[in-house]
């Protein structure tokens, strides 16, 4: 089972990765710079919502930080693709539909129930 620790390890992980202080960060992120710390530690959960604007704020996706989080040995393959990809640019509604049909039927029922669980928090 994945803890805080680990969550706070990989945060830090990509933090680095894509050249970040933990004040630079925490600014973007606009939390206190103790507070990522903090997470970082694994000696605070971070929230959905701010995992979620981590991971805008540094160009990878939920499901690619819920993957390294299972085999953070590929950081530096799922980085260098996120960052020659141009998904966070275009966001639109024929963008996203292109993407869910290209997912088979239970990627889709997964990614519905992911959304559910996401809004509810």
């Amino acid at each position: 089972m994945i803890n805080d620790q680990q969550i706070g390890e990989l945060i830090r992980k990509i933090r680095k990765e894509k050249g970040y202080t933990t004040k630079q960060l925490a600014e973007k992120l606009n939390i206190s710079q103790p507070k990522l710390s903090r997470i970082e530690t694994g000696a605070q959960p971070i929230p959905l919502t701010l995992l979620y604007q981590f991971c805008v704020a540094l160009q990878i996706s939920l499901a690619d930080f819920c993957f390294l989080l299972e085999d953070n040995n590929n950081i530096n393959e799922i980085m260098s693709v996120r960052e020659n990809s141009s998904i966070y640019d275009d966001l639109s509604n024929s963008s996203l539909t292109k993407l869910l049909t290209s997912l088979s039927l239970e990627e889709r029922k997964a990614i519905i129930q992911f959304i559910q669980i996401f809004k509810k928090r």
